[in-house]
């Protein structure tokens, strides 16, 4: 028992899975109903011919042959010696056999129609008797006179057998029929899939590919419609990509334009003498050095987000946070003190290893102390502060969180945003992410780090 219960656990759950399971059962089934169909209706029919063919019935039958038989006999003149004739005439009538007994000898027998008289005699007994229902003896006049004919009756049986034909049949045609809208149903879903798949190689991958089921067929059509998932989400992300350069570039020709134009024209201030004073010499001269280095960032981070845009992926180092930051942050807060900037310093070291790229996690804190220097105001303090944090999907991040206050004398509206992107860029490459709050008082960057190692 406890076998036979693991098979059909078994089936229960690789039919739903199988193709060649499902059609097997559902032959099986089918099988089975055409079957039992026959069986009880066979009997169900045997039964009612029973009922219909009783022993009065039977006499009616048998009286209305020998009825035909008496009229042939009279018409052409028959004999108990015509052979051929009663030979004819048992083919046409629905019965079993034929015996002709005359002076209590049988000299007919429809079973041996060749037999004489003779070799009837002496091969069988010459008592014409009537056992059964379907049997039926009376006497009947012949040309060479007075005979006994004995009737063994078959006409019920072609009844029996034409309904048996029938039930067969039937059987047969419930068969094709529960095997076939199973069939049919995995027909129409493979003219489905057909159709999908005709749609996704005419180019359109927002057609969705149909699933039914958990077979092999469902589990195909989840593939397919999975690998147009993907490759609809590729080309997103590459047109994205392509609209994103090219608005990149648009906004760095626009950006280079603005110093650019202001160094030629500083340029030409001095080529020309237009001064009055070494002081306003010595202005126009720090004018292009300002200029010159402006468009000397702008470049760089062309150059870096044109680079990072060609990165599919970045090979990641193990390190321990507090390995990479520790020393970096301690030049950086240097960096800003020297500039006129008071740094708060909030920053928890964790005994926690990353998965990071250190020479983007460098280039991103060289980012981030450049748009310091330029944007925030120095009258507020640069704060400083890490944590870390677990999410629902039981991912853990640590957190690098810059903030400062934005300068109301800044140039803002010259910033491109392209240290921003360049940023974000960096940090998806190697799977983190940037957070970033800022209104017209302060300015907040938060950068979240993947974690290889539980915080300790």
């Amino acid at each position: 028992m406890s076998l036979l219960r693991r098979f059909h656990a078994w089936l229960a759950v690789h039919s739903r899975h199988s193709i060649f399971l499902n059609l097997f059962l559902v032959m099986l089934l089918a099988a089975l109903i055409s079957i039992a169909f026959f069986y009880f209706s066979d009997n169900y029919a045997y039964n009612r011919l029973d009922d219909y063919f009783t022993p009065d019935g039977y006499r009616k039958a048998y009286q209305k042959m020998v009825q035909r038989l008496q009229t042939q006999v009279k018409e052409k003149h028959l004999s108990t010696d015509s052979r051929k004739a009663l030979r004819s005439w048992v083919k046409r009538e629905p019965v079993a056999q034929l015996r002709i007994y005359k002076n209590n000898k049988l000299v007919y027998d429809s079973n041996a129609p060749n037999a004489t008289a003779q070799d009837l005699a002496e091969q069988r007994s010459a008592t014409a008797t009537t056992n059964y229902d379907w049997e039926y003896t009376t006497p009947i006049q012949f040309e060479d006179g007075l005979a006994y004919v004995h009737l063994y009756g078959a006409y019920p049986y072609a009844y029996y057998i034409r309904t048996e034909i029938l039930l067969l049949i039937l059987s047969i045609l419930l068969f094709f029929l529960l095997t076939f809208f199973p069939i049919r149903r995995r027909m129409i879903y493979i003219r489905t899939l057909t159709r999908d798949v005709k749609e996704l190689e005419n180019g359109d991958l927002n057609h969705p590919v149909t699933v039914k089921g958990s077979d092999e067929l469902a589990q195909i059509a989840r593939y397919v419609d999975q690998m147009r998932q993907t490759l609809s989400a590729q080309i997103q992300r590459r047109e994205a990509m392509i609209q994103e350069n090219q608005q990149t570039i648009s906004e760095m020709s626009h950006d280079l334009k603005t110093p650019l134009t202001a160094l030629l024209m500083y340029t030409e201030l001095l080529r020309t003498g237009q001064y009055r004073t070494p002081e306003e010499e010595s202005h126009y001269i720090e004018k292009i050095q300002e200029k010159g280095e402006q468009i000397k960032d702008i470049t760089n981070n062309l150059f870096l987000i044109s680079f990072l845009n060609t990165q599919k992926e970045v090979i990641l180092d193990e390190a321990s946070f507090t390995e990479v930051f520790q020393a970096k942050i301690t030049s950086q807060k240097e960096y800003l003190t020297k500039n006129g900037f008071l740094v708060d310093d909030h920053i928890r070291w964790f005994d926690t290893v990353l998965a990071m790229s250190p020479d983007f996690s460098m280039r991103i804190m060289d980012n981030i102390t450049s748009n310091i220097i330029k944007y925030a105001a120095p009258s507020r303090p640069v704060t400083l502060s890490s944590f870390h944090i677990t999410t629902e999907n039981q991912e853990r991040y640590i957190g690098l969180v810059f903030r400062n206050g934005v300068a109301a004398s800044r140039e803002l509206k010259e910033s491109t945003g392209i240290g921003v992107k360049n940023i974000k860029k960096m940090m998806e490459l190697m799977g983190g992410e940037v957070l970033i709050r800022a209104d017209s008082h302060f300015y907040q960057i938060t950068l979240l780090y993947p974690v290889r190692q539980p915080v300790e």
